[in-house]
């Protein structure tokens, strides 16, 4: 089964929490809720969904590497078969998110989706990279179903 890493980042203060949080809102209404994660208001920490019959993860904290670590082994424990995280955009969580995808049995595709410059209308921007963020998710759960059948 082909697994999947969807890694959005970019550096401080951008709206990478604030998209993936739109992102998994949007993709909780179409599955399932299997572990709701750690509460938070305005970060996703550890959460599990299931759409279509796959386990898919989120963990919005990206800006220190072993934050980003204790939210992301829970969730390839769990069986996620893609996970959406957070990174800046070199260093710690970057370095992070690569060797935690790459030692996963069997390993993690990785897909980096940039969130680029800053947006003078904050919320079309982080929706725009929310659907694109949705687009991949959807993908990566059909090749999940095709690897299955």
């Amino acid at each position: 089964m082909e697994r999947t890493m969807i890694a959005l980042w970019g550096i401080s203060n951008l709206g990478k929490t604030t998209t993936i949080r739109r992102v998994y809102d949007t993709l909780r209404r179409e599955g399932r809720v299997i572990d709701p994660g750690r509460p938070s208001r305005k970060e996703v920490k550890a959460a599990v969904l299931e759409i279509d019959g796959v386990k898919v993860g989120f963990a919005s904290p990206g800006d220190i590497a072993e934050i980003l670590e204790e939210n992301l082994e829970p969730l390839i424990a769990a069986g996620c078969v893609v996970i959406v995280c957070a990174t800046h955009t070199k260093g710690g969580t970057v370095d992070m998110v690569r060797q935690l995808a790459s030692q996963a049995n069997p390993a993690y595709k990785l897909v980096w989706i940039e969130k680029a410059c800053r947006q003078t209308d904050h919320d079309n921007g982080n929706q725009k990279k929310a659907d694109e963020i949705i687009a991949e998710v959807r993908k990566a759960v059909a090749n999940a179903q095709l690897v299955e059948a």
